[in-house]
């Protein structure tokens, strides 16, 4: 009987395990606040987010992108080199996609001087 519970204890740990990791993805909604040309910077831990960082000397974010909102979705344009999801250059990706690594994610929006 013991073993049984045991069991049945590591099935739920697994299962709720499993179900985190896909309401991850499922619950992620696009900041509204977000505009057409703010800037997206993330944060990863990769090797790559690593260099970037001591080379530029900023300790915040390795990465930005320019947000493109196209009816009620959210895209980011950025550069990406990627082998493992076959991206190299420029993309346009999801805002969910964007971020779903990040340990960081900040936004900025320039405002522009009209020229005289």
């Amino acid at each position: 009987m013991e073993s049984s519970l045991s069991r049945k204890i590591i099935v739920a740990i697994c299962l709720l395990q499993a179900f985190s990791c896909f309401a991850g993805k499922l619950v992620c909604k696009p900041p509204s606040q977000i505009e057409t040309g703010d800037l997206v910077y993330r944060y990863q831990d990769s090797m790559i987010s690593n260099i970037v960082l001591r080379v530029q000397g900023d300790q915040r974010f390795s990465h930005v992108g320019i947000a493109v909102r196209m009816k009620q979705d959210l895209f980011i344009v950025h550069s990406e080199y990627d082998p493992s999801r076959n991206m190299d250059g420029v993309v346009w990706e999801a805002y969910c996609d964007y971020v779903q690594l990040a340990q960081r994610v900040s936004v900025k929006r320039q405002s522009l001087k009209p020229a005289l």
